[in-house]
Protein backbone atom coordinates (compact mmCIF):
# COMPACT_ATOMS: atom_id res chain seq x y z
CA UNK A 1 0.00 0.00 0.00
CA UNK A 2 1.10 3.47 -0.89
CA UNK A 3 1.00 6.61 1.36
CA UNK A 4 1.14 9.96 -0.12
CA UNK A 5 4.30 11.80 0.60
CA UNK A 6 2.37 15.05 1.58
CA UNK A 7 -0.66 13.94 3.21
CA UNK A 8 0.26 10.36 3.54
CA UNK A 9 -3.32 9.30 2.75
CA UNK A 10 -3.30 5.58 1.74
CA UNK A 11 -3.76 4.29 -1.74
CA UNK A 12 -6.68 2.12 -0.59
CA UNK A 13 -8.79 5.50 0.35
CA UNK A 14 -12.40 4.81 -0.80
CA UNK A 15 -12.62 7.74 -3.24
CA UNK A 16 -9.33 6.28 -5.12
CA UNK A 17 -6.01 8.32 -5.30
CA UNK A 18 -3.64 8.37 -8.05
CA UNK A 19 -0.16 9.18 -7.63
CA UNK A 20 2.80 11.03 -9.62
CA UNK A 21 6.50 10.17 -10.16
CA UNK A 22 6.83 12.28 -6.64
CA UNK A 23 5.04 10.02 -4.76
CA UNK A 24 2.10 12.90 -4.68
CA UNK A 25 -1.65 11.68 -4.79
CA UNK A 26 -3.89 13.45 -6.89
CA UNK A 27 -5.71 14.64 -3.84
CA UNK A 28 -2.35 17.11 -3.09
CA UNK A 29 -2.28 17.91 -6.89
CA UNK A 30 -5.36 19.41 -6.86
CA UNK A 31 -5.45 21.54 -3.72
CA UNK A 32 -2.80 23.33 -5.23
CA UNK A 33 -5.09 24.60 -7.27
CA UNK A 34 -6.25 26.63 -4.68
CA UNK A 35 -3.63 29.04 -4.34
CA UNK A 36 -3.26 29.14 -8.26
CA UNK A 37 -6.22 29.61 -9.43
CA UNK A 38 -7.93 33.06 -10.01
CA UNK A 39 -10.58 33.28 -7.79
CA UNK A 40 -12.03 36.48 -8.38
CA UNK A 41 -12.76 35.43 -12.20
CA UNK A 42 -14.21 32.29 -11.00
CA UNK A 43 -16.59 34.31 -8.47
CA UNK A 44 -18.01 36.10 -11.49
CA UNK A 45 -17.94 32.90 -13.51
CA UNK A 46 -20.36 31.68 -10.98
CA UNK A 47 -22.61 34.93 -10.80
CA UNK A 48 -23.41 34.83 -14.46
CA UNK A 49 -24.27 31.17 -14.21
CA UNK A 50 -26.84 31.88 -11.30
CA UNK A 51 -28.05 35.17 -12.62
CA UNK A 52 -30.48 33.07 -15.02
CA UNK A 53 -32.62 31.82 -12.39
CA UNK A 54 -33.51 34.92 -10.50
CA UNK A 55 -36.56 35.03 -12.46
CA UNK A 56 -37.78 32.32 -12.00
CA UNK A 57 -40.67 31.45 -9.05
CA UNK A 58 -40.74 32.53 -5.20
CA UNK A 59 -37.54 30.22 -5.26
CA UNK A 60 -34.28 30.69 -6.97
CA UNK A 61 -32.53 27.95 -5.66
CA UNK A 62 -32.40 25.05 -3.30
CA UNK A 63 -29.67 24.78 -1.20
CA UNK A 64 -28.82 21.71 0.86
CA UNK A 65 -28.08 22.62 4.74
CA UNK A 66 -26.75 21.30 8.03
CA UNK A 67 -25.95 22.59 11.17
CA UNK A 68 -22.45 22.71 11.13
CA UNK A 69 -20.66 26.56 11.28
CA UNK A 70 -19.75 26.36 7.56
CA UNK A 71 -23.25 26.37 6.41
CA UNK A 72 -23.27 30.08 7.70
CA UNK A 73 -20.75 30.82 5.36
CA UNK A 74 -22.79 28.74 2.17
CA UNK A 75 -25.69 30.86 2.94
CA UNK A 76 -24.20 34.18 3.29
CA UNK A 77 -22.84 34.02 -0.87
CA UNK A 78 -25.74 32.46 -1.86
CA UNK A 79 -28.33 34.80 -0.38
CA UNK A 80 -26.25 38.40 0.25
CA UNK A 81 -23.45 38.09 -2.28
CA UNK A 82 -25.34 36.45 -5.10
CA UNK A 83 -28.13 37.76 -4.32
CA UNK A 84 -30.07 34.20 -4.64
CA UNK A 85 -33.69 33.69 -3.18
CA UNK A 86 -32.70 29.93 -1.66
CA UNK A 87 -35.76 27.01 0.10
CA UNK A 88 -33.14 25.79 2.13
CA UNK A 89 -33.77 22.02 2.89
CA UNK A 90 -32.46 19.23 5.27
CA UNK A 91 -32.84 15.40 5.09
CA UNK A 92 -32.62 14.31 9.30
CA UNK A 93 -29.73 12.18 10.17
CA UNK A 94 -31.45 11.68 13.65
CA UNK A 95 -28.09 11.48 15.52
CA UNK A 96 -27.85 15.25 16.29
CA UNK A 97 -26.65 17.61 18.34
CA UNK A 98 -28.27 20.05 20.67
CA UNK A 99 -25.45 22.54 18.80
CA UNK A 100 -26.50 21.25 15.26
CA UNK A 101 -29.93 22.10 16.69
CA UNK A 102 -29.00 25.55 17.13
CA UNK A 103 -27.20 26.34 14.54
CA UNK A 104 -30.47 25.07 12.15
CA UNK A 105 -32.46 27.56 13.83
CA UNK A 106 -29.59 30.91 13.62
CA UNK A 107 -29.44 30.06 9.85
CA UNK A 108 -33.12 30.33 9.54
CA UNK A 109 -33.36 33.45 11.16
CA UNK A 110 -30.11 34.95 10.82
CA UNK A 111 -30.77 34.59 6.67
CA UNK A 112 -34.52 35.14 6.83
CA UNK A 113 -34.65 31.52 4.62
CA UNK A 114 -37.78 28.79 4.24
CA UNK A 115 -36.31 25.56 6.07
CA UNK A 116 -37.54 22.16 4.75
CA UNK A 117 -36.49 19.62 7.27
CA UNK A 118 -37.15 16.09 6.08
CA UNK A 119 -37.45 13.33 8.81
CA UNK A 120 -37.88 9.43 7.40
CA UNK A 121 -39.76 7.04 9.80
CA UNK A 122 -37.69 6.67 12.74
CA UNK A 123 -38.29 2.42 12.67
CA UNK A 124 -37.64 2.35 9.26
CA UNK A 125 -34.65 4.33 9.38
CA UNK A 126 -33.23 1.81 12.44
CA UNK A 127 -33.76 -1.56 9.57
CA UNK A 128 -31.83 0.56 6.99
CA UNK A 129 -28.68 1.38 9.22
CA UNK A 130 -28.38 -2.15 10.48
CA UNK A 131 -28.73 -3.50 7.17
CA UNK A 132 -25.65 -0.52 5.95
CA UNK A 133 -23.57 -2.03 9.00
CA UNK A 134 -24.23 -5.79 8.03
CA UNK A 135 -23.20 -5.23 4.31
CA UNK A 136 -21.46 -2.34 3.83
CA UNK A 137 -19.83 -1.55 7.37
CA UNK A 138 -21.24 1.90 7.14
CA UNK A 139 -24.21 3.73 9.23
CA UNK A 140 -24.10 6.16 7.13
CA UNK A 141 -25.54 5.14 4.07
CA UNK A 142 -28.65 5.45 4.86
CA UNK A 143 -28.63 9.29 5.51
CA UNK A 144 -26.23 9.35 2.55
CA UNK A 145 -29.06 8.52 0.41
CA UNK A 146 -31.27 10.73 1.59
CA UNK A 147 -28.95 13.37 1.79
CA UNK A 148 -28.41 13.36 -1.89
CA UNK A 149 -31.61 12.02 -2.85
CA UNK A 150 -34.33 14.82 -0.90
CA UNK A 151 -32.70 18.03 -2.53
CA UNK A 152 -33.22 17.01 -5.85
CA UNK A 153 -36.91 15.16 -5.47
CA UNK A 154 -37.75 18.39 -3.91
CA UNK A 155 -36.66 20.46 -6.77
CA UNK A 156 -38.91 18.68 -9.10
CA UNK A 157 -41.75 18.72 -7.40
CA UNK A 158 -41.64 22.27 -6.70
CA UNK A 159 -40.09 23.51 -10.81
CA UNK A 160 -36.52 24.31 -9.08
CA UNK A 161 -34.02 23.99 -11.43
CA UNK A 162 -31.07 24.99 -9.58
CA UNK A 163 -29.75 23.32 -6.53
CA UNK A 164 -26.30 24.78 -5.26
CA UNK A 165 -24.03 22.31 -2.92
CA UNK A 166 -21.11 23.89 -1.01
CA UNK A 167 -18.67 21.19 -1.96
CA UNK A 168 -17.83 17.83 -4.04
CA UNK A 169 -16.12 15.62 -1.09
CA UNK A 170 -14.43 13.29 -3.86
CA UNK A 171 -12.08 16.61 -5.22
CA UNK A 172 -11.61 18.27 -2.13
CA UNK A 173 -10.62 14.53 -0.62
CA UNK A 174 -8.98 12.63 -3.70
CA UNK A 175 -8.51 15.53 -6.24
CA UNK A 176 -11.22 13.55 -8.60
CA UNK A 177 -11.70 16.34 -10.81
CA UNK A 178 -10.32 19.64 -11.27
CA UNK A 179 -12.28 22.39 -9.73
CA UNK A 180 -12.09 24.05 -13.39
CA UNK A 181 -14.19 20.88 -14.42
CA UNK A 182 -16.90 22.74 -12.88
CA UNK A 183 -18.28 18.84 -11.94
CA UNK A 184 -21.79 18.63 -11.43
CA UNK A 185 -24.12 16.63 -8.85
CA UNK A 186 -25.12 13.74 -10.63
CA UNK A 187 -26.91 10.01 -10.12
CA UNK A 188 -23.40 8.70 -11.36
CA UNK A 189 -21.95 10.92 -8.42
CA UNK A 190 -24.34 9.74 -5.86
CA UNK A 191 -23.83 6.13 -6.80
CA UNK A 192 -20.00 5.79 -7.23
CA UNK A 193 -18.85 8.49 -4.04
CA UNK A 194 -21.97 8.26 -1.69
CA UNK A 195 -23.44 5.09 -1.90
CA UNK A 196 -20.14 3.08 -2.63
CA UNK A 197 -21.71 1.15 -5.72
CA UNK A 198 -25.15 0.36 -3.70
CA UNK A 199 -28.56 1.43 -5.11
CA UNK A 200 -31.75 1.33 -2.24
CA UNK A 201 -33.06 -1.12 -4.39
CA UNK A 202 -30.20 -3.74 -3.41
CA UNK A 203 -31.34 -3.68 0.47
CA UNK A 204 -34.53 -5.42 -0.14
CA UNK A 205 -34.31 -8.89 1.19
CA UNK A 206 -36.26 -11.06 2.92
CA UNK A 207 -33.43 -11.77 5.72
CA UNK A 208 -33.35 -7.95 6.56
CA UNK A 209 -36.99 -7.72 6.47
CA UNK A 210 -36.68 -4.68 4.32
CA UNK A 211 -39.40 -4.12 1.62
CA UNK A 212 -39.67 -1.62 -1.43
CA UNK A 213 -42.03 0.89 0.52
CA UNK A 214 -39.19 1.36 2.86
CA UNK A 215 -36.41 2.62 0.52
CA UNK A 216 -39.13 5.32 -0.99
CA UNK A 217 -37.36 8.23 0.50
CA UNK A 218 -33.88 7.17 -0.88
CA UNK A 219 -34.90 6.78 -4.59
CA UNK A 220 -33.15 9.01 -6.99
CA UNK A 221 -35.49 10.32 -9.21
CA UNK A 222 -35.98 9.43 -12.39
CA UNK A 223 -33.30 10.82 -15.48
CA UNK A 224 -36.48 12.10 -17.66
CA UNK A 225 -37.82 14.33 -14.92
CA UNK A 226 -34.44 15.76 -14.24
CA UNK A 227 -34.12 15.96 -17.55
CA UNK A 228 -37.56 17.66 -18.21
CA UNK A 229 -36.66 20.17 -15.42
CA UNK A 230 -33.48 20.63 -16.80
CA UNK A 231 -31.70 20.54 -13.47
CA UNK A 232 -28.82 21.92 -12.32
CA UNK A 233 -26.73 20.53 -9.07
CA UNK A 234 -23.50 22.92 -8.57
CA UNK A 235 -20.77 22.81 -6.12
CA UNK A 236 -19.60 26.06 -4.84
CA UNK A 237 -16.32 24.98 -4.24
CA UNK A 238 -15.61 25.11 -7.98
CA UNK A 239 -15.85 28.85 -7.61
CA UNK A 240 -14.52 29.88 -4.25
CA UNK A 241 -11.62 28.25 -2.77
CA UNK A 242 -13.29 26.05 0.05
CA UNK A 243 -11.68 25.12 3.41
CA UNK A 244 -14.13 24.15 6.09
CA UNK A 245 -12.03 24.83 9.21
CA UNK A 246 -11.57 28.48 8.22
CA UNK A 247 -14.65 28.96 6.91
CA UNK A 248 -16.20 27.77 10.30
CA UNK A 249 -14.10 29.86 12.08
CA UNK A 250 -15.14 32.78 10.52
CA UNK A 251 -18.52 31.79 10.74
CA UNK A 252 -18.40 31.99 14.49
CA UNK A 253 -17.17 35.21 14.82
CA UNK A 254 -18.96 36.82 12.02
CA UNK A 255 -22.97 35.21 12.61
CA UNK A 256 -22.06 33.75 16.51
CA UNK A 257 -22.52 30.04 14.81
CA UNK A 258 -22.38 27.56 17.68
CA UNK A 259 -19.56 24.90 18.01
CA UNK A 260 -18.87 21.95 19.88
CA UNK A 261 -15.48 20.24 20.46
CA UNK A 262 -14.92 16.95 18.23
CA UNK A 263 -14.12 14.39 20.80
CA UNK A 264 -12.18 12.45 18.07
Amino acid sequence: MMRCSKCIYPSNHPFGLTFNEKNICSGCLIHQEKFDLNWENRFELLKTKVDIYKGSGDYHCIVPIKGTPEYFYLLDIVKNKLGLNPLCVSFNSQFNSQVGIKNFDLLRDTFDVDLIHYTSNPNIYKKLIRESITKLNSMRWPYLAGEKQFPVQLAIEMNIPLIIWPFYQATEQAGVHSYTEEIEMTRRSRHQFDLMGIEPHELINIGSLISKSDIEDLNYPSNKNISKLNLKGIYLDNYIPWDSRILSEKMIKNFSAFSARNTR
